[in-house]
């Protein structure tokens, strides 16, 4: 229970008690994830706790915290939900060769969502420790434009401290190792924000970054306290909206050293795809939104134990949860599975018509809002495909191998991508569930340190810009329907 005196700022206060608040708007009042019950005195109801609050919720006297950030009146409460500990994907089974070099390194994969930090020693290749964690920024929103936006407004120094602070914390694990660099990559947003550069550029026309090659510098310029001092480079994006997570991944996988047609796909908040075909690399970006990852869904949560993974469909639905733990939400393999049930079963239009609310489990939901959610999430990453595709002059059948990347596809049956028409239905056998590509390839980065190779991949990459693509809307409406294609 948390008192709360007049004019506090409820949602600040919680943040303070809860980091692992889940904020998947960035508190705007439009996901209803911060939901706080009022045992004792009371608060008016605002316009979007009445959209987004059922009545018999408001009458039991919860409401949004986001929604009274200048206190009404002083009352006591608690918080309904909080996030629990997200399984994060990290290097798992890596086999790496030694060099000649003493000491250790240090490779980061900074996420919108998730931080994963891991220690190598340079003459084995081995992985020495591992750490992860929430990226805090994730209170100011789920996405990169929340992100892009609270920069702008209240400048990146904020965004930028969190981040460092939650590196820093994972650091006291490594004070006693003779660490000689730090090798960092992410989205290029994420990388702006963890050089303190405002990322609005990224944002509007003509989107460049100001980082635009390596940057190396002294961590005493993020870490003044850390001793001893070493090395951090920051690996560049290969364009506004194709970071150095990216190009890691292709790093990783080798992608241009083989003959055939290759496709990097990682699902997340960006659909991101990179394309090698006939000594091209092309790649691109979709904003899908955090469907895929749970955010923005009634019922949505991370991948958390108890989060529904799997559906299937048995005179009546059979559910698989993270951990086998009680249902507390559904994750983004769930939802993926579940449409895929619905419409196998016939109970859902490949219009996306859902005729009436879908009840999984007790106060586990699937409404007509989450379905158009998943719609437009499916509908940005496939017309991307068609388009990345249609740049360089390669059809589906070419592509042998589909690397899908990133924490989605832990739980997901490849089938339930074709089905509901993520994926076109001739790359189902070619798909390779691939894990955190970009931290694979960074580890790999930070041993090798070849920095001839990572540049030419940066500036071998042609980036398609969806936004100025003249195919890509009418791909986009076409691919609304759920539905397989080839």
């Amino acid at each position: 229970m948390t008192k709360f005196q007049k004019h506090d700022d409820i949602l600040e206060l919680l943040l303070q008690k809860h980091p692992q608040l889940d904020l998947s708007c960035g508190g705007r009042g439009q996901c209803g994830k911060c939901r706080l019950q009022v045992t004792k005195g009371f608060l008016p109801v605002t316009d979007a706790e009445g959209k987004l609050l059922s009545k018999v919720q408001l009458a039991q006297g919860i409401r949004l915290a986001c929604e009274h950030r200048n206190c009404e009146a002083a009352i006591e409460g608690e918080l309904l939900h909080e996030q629990r500990d997200m399984q994060i994907v990290g290097v798992e089974e890596l086999h790496l060769a030694g060099h000649h070099e003493e000491g250790c390194v240090l490779a980061v994969d900074i996420g919108t969502t998730t931080v994963v930090l891991v220690l190598l020693e340079i003459q084995t290749g081995n992985v020495l420790l591992e750490k992860s964690f929430l990226n805090p920024q994730r209170r100011y929103g789920s996405d990169v434009i929340s992100r892009i936006q609270h920069a702008h407004e209240k400048g990146p120094t904020l965004l930028q401290e969190l981040l460092l602070k939650g590196l820093r914390a994972q650091l006291k694990a490594v004070e006693n190792k003779d660490i000689r660099r730090m090798c960092v990559c992410g989205n290029a947003v994420m990388t702006h924000l963890f050089l303190g550069i405002d990322p609005i550029p990224l944002a509007a026309a003509p989107y460049e970054c100001v980082q635009k090659e390596l940057v190396i510098c002294s961590s005493k310029q993020f870490f003044p306290d850390f001793i001893p001092e070493f090395e951090i480079q920051v690996l560049p994006p290969i364009s506004a909206y194709v970071g150095s997570d990216i190009l890691m991944g292709i790093y990783a996988q080798d992608m241009e050293k083989t003959k055939q047609s290759s496709l990097l796909l990682d699902l997340g908040t960006n659909g991101e795809l990179a394309l090698y075909h006939e000594g091209m690399l092309i790649v691109s970006s979709a904003a899908c939104g955090p469907a895929f990852e749970g955010g923005n869904m009634s019922c949505g949560c991370g991948a958390v134990t108890g989060a529904v993974s799997e559906v299937r469909w048995e005179n009546g639905f059979r559910l698989q949860t993270i951990h086998d733990g009680k249902p507390v939400g559904i994750c983004g393999s769930g939802y993926l599975s579940l449409i895929s049930c619905l419409l196998t079963a016939s109970l859902l239009d490949v219009s996306g018509y859902l005729n009436q609310q879908v009840t999984l489990f007790d106060g586990l939901l699937l409404t007509q809002k989450d379905v158009r959610e998943f719609q437009l999430a499916k509908a940005a990453i496939a017309a991307a495909l068609e388009r990345v595709c249609a740049g360089a002059q390669c059809s589906y059948e070419q592509i042998e191998a589909v690397y899908l990347a990133g924490g989605f596809g832990r739980h997901l049956h490849v089938e339930d991508l074709c089905i509901t028409g993520i994926l076109p239905a001739t790359l189902k056998q070619a798909v390779r569930i691939s894990g955190n590509t970009a931290l694979k390839g960074c580890c790999r980065y930070a041993l090798e340190q070849n920095r001839t190779r990572m540049e030419l991949l940066c500036k071998k990459g042609h980036c398609i810009l969806l936004a100025s693509d003249t195919g890509f809307s009418d791909a986009f409406i076409s691919h609304m329907l759920l539905e397989p294609f080839t």
